[in-house]
């Protein structure tokens, strides 16, 4: 339920119903655990790819926030 994951994707506009309709296109999902890469494929059909990923999320003074994520891929 919660786990870093990296998340490529466009947001694009295509022909619906006589209409250009918004939708995504997922290039790729990354996350760390094998066990939600196997989840993802087997029960959803999604292409989910296990590696190494981790974020980071440092304290600031003012009270704002930052997320740094990192992985590694290939």
């Amino acid at each position: 339920r919660h786990f870093d994951e990296v998340n490529l994707r466009l947001y694009v506009r295509g022909p619906v119903g006589g209409r250009m309709a918004p939708g995504v296109v997922f290039i790729k999902e990354i996350v760390r655990l094998p066990a939600v890469t196997w989840i993802a494929r087997t029960v959803y059909n999604e292409r989910y790819e296990t590696a190494p990923v981790e974020s980071i999320r440092p304290h600031r003074a003012d009270g704002g926030a930052l997320v740094e994520y990192r992985w590694k891929y290939g």
